[in-house]
């Protein structure tokens, strides 16, 4: 049997949400989330410890307020897991319970639920690399299995946010809100960036498909030619100030033409996409 993609602990408050909430998880086709369910903070405590939980989904929709209850004792506890809280539509309690990352129950019939939770683990696994960057200074063995921990690491972020980051109902980038095209443009510099570091790592068949999915995505969204500039040199930015980045004056030269490369690949790929598709839809 298959391991699930991203491991996921659904705290159950018993509300009348709650096979909404698996079924919307369960039914996912772009990710696999592999569930256990646990229906106290106490065995939520020990199911994080126990079995390599990766992100953590609360009911917090509850009448009775055992949501809210849960949700502190898991914050007094110290809950080493990023919790997405599934809170009433009104949402009128979330600063009493101090609820960060959250959708409202009206959202979880909707792909949006499981998409926010492929985003929640994206931050969490990029947050603890960090944290360990800061913490330790690896010998030069530890560094390398570390480098190439991060590139498989970054291959399984991007498989995973390739869809989650798609619009609902085939939507192309002009029928998006203002509001949507800057969230989406802000995931894909955040992908684009991931791309570009496992082709400077590898440059190999592999990290030259993830450039071609990606063409193929922006095409699937009609996506502006201009705007893809803009995706390249704002991605091209933050990877070169980005802090900790080690031999930064040696790296600078060899990103940009990595980039300068990338991009020259991307634009090739996204108008011969364009012409295939139009001709697609010609003949």
């Amino acid at each position: 049997m298959a391991q699930p993609d991203i491991k996921v602990l659904f705290i159950e408050t018993g509300s009348r949400h709650t096979e909404a909430i698996r079924d919307g998880l369960k039914s996912y086709g772009q990710v696999a989330f592999g569930l256990v369910s646990v229906k106290s903070a106490a065995d939520a405590l020990l199911a994080a410890r126990d079995r390599d939980i990766e992100v953590a989904v609360m009911d917090a929709t509850d009448e009775s307020g055992m949501g809210a209850r849960v949700f502190q004792e898991l914050q007094a506890a110290e809950f080493p897991v990023p919790v997405l809280a599934v809170v009433r539509d009104d949402a009128s309690d979330l600063p009493e319970m101090g609820v960060g990352d959250h959708i409202t129950a009206e959202s979880i019939r909707t792909a949006e639920l499981p998409k926010s939770v492929v985003k929640l683990w994206i931050r969490s696994r990029d947050t603890r690399q960090a944290r360990r960057e800061h913490e330790e200074e690896p010998s030069e063995a530890r560094e390398l299995v570390e480098h190439q921990r991060e590139i498989v690491d970054r291959f399984q972020r991007v498989e995973a946010t390739f869809s989650a980051l798609m619009p609902e109902g085939g939507r192309t980038y002009d029928q998006l809100s203002l509001e949507e095209q800057l969230h989406l443009r802000l995931n894909l510099v955040d992908v684009y960036i991931d791309i570009t570091k496992i082709y400077f790592a590898r440059a190999d068949e592999e990290s030259e498909d993830l450039i071609r999915k990606f063409s193929e995505q922006l095409v699937s969204l009609r996506y502006p030619p201009r705007e893809l500039t803009a995706i390249h040199m704002a991605a091209l930015e933050l990877m070169l100030t980005e802090p900790g980045q080690p031999h930064r004056q040696g790296l600078i030269s060899q990103n940009r033409l990595v980039f300068i490369d990338i991009l020259l690949n991307l634009l090739g790929l996204y108008y011969s996409l364009i012409q295939e598709s139009e001709s697609g839809q010609g003949a």
